[in-house]
């Protein structure tokens, strides 16, 4: 009996000992899951661009490019977008035509294409050639084949402009029809369904 007795007495620690190591083991194995996945990876934020032409400053803004890094941070990282800008001053080899009509008109765009969107799509075109824009909607049916541009008659002296930034994007009739004069934009641009 003192002989198993003994025997007891030495396993208890050994047994105590292995528990204590699962336990711990366990605990150091969740534990690292746990913070793993809670981790955030850095980040590097992708400037935006600015281009500055004949004291006009046409801004290009676009979401935060995130770029994961590859190595994993033992701390969590507030990303924080920022809008940074870079002023790009052209060469005197590129060539930028600016008209100076532009800078004065304000164009409403309409849609009569039915296509969702195309008048914005127009707008935001306009926008980035120089010009103002007022209003964009539909128009008053989705029938139109060609887009049709009507200038108020003391602004037809800048249908040209008109015509020639929507050629590369739209088929644009010929013809330029006079807008009431008691309309709120100085031009209306109604988007057809032809597009080149």
């Amino acid at each position: 009996m003192e002989n198993r007795s003994l025997l007891s007495s030495k396993r208890k620690p050994i047994l105590l000992l292995i528990v204590l190591i699962l336990i711990l083991g366990g605990g150091f194995f969740i534990f690292r899951n746990f913070t793993n996945k809670s981790k955030i990876e850095e980040a590097q934020i992708t400037p935006t661009e600015s281009f500055s032409i004949d004291e006009t400053v046409v801004e290009e803004v676009s979401e935060p490019t995130l770029e994961p890094s590859s190595e994993p941070t033992s701390s969590l990282t507030k990303v924080t977008p920022t809008k940074a800008s870079v002023t790009k001053v052209p060469s005197p080899t590129q060539k930028i035509s600016v008209t100076k009509a532009q800078g004065v008109l304000t164009i409403s765009v309409l849609n009569g294409s039915g296509i969702k969107g195309e008048a914005s799509k127009a707008a935001d075109l306009l926008r980035g050639k120089g010009f103002d824009i007022g209003s964009v909607g539909n128009a008053d049916n989705y029938d139109y084949e060609e887009t049709i541009v009507k200038l108020k008659k003391d602004k037809m002296d800048s249908k040209q402009s008109i015509i020639d930034a929507l050629k590369g994007t739209y088929v644009v009739s010929s013809t330029v029809a006079e807008l009431d004069a008691g309309a709120s934009s100085d031009g209306e641009v109604i988007i057809g369904k032809k597009t080149i």
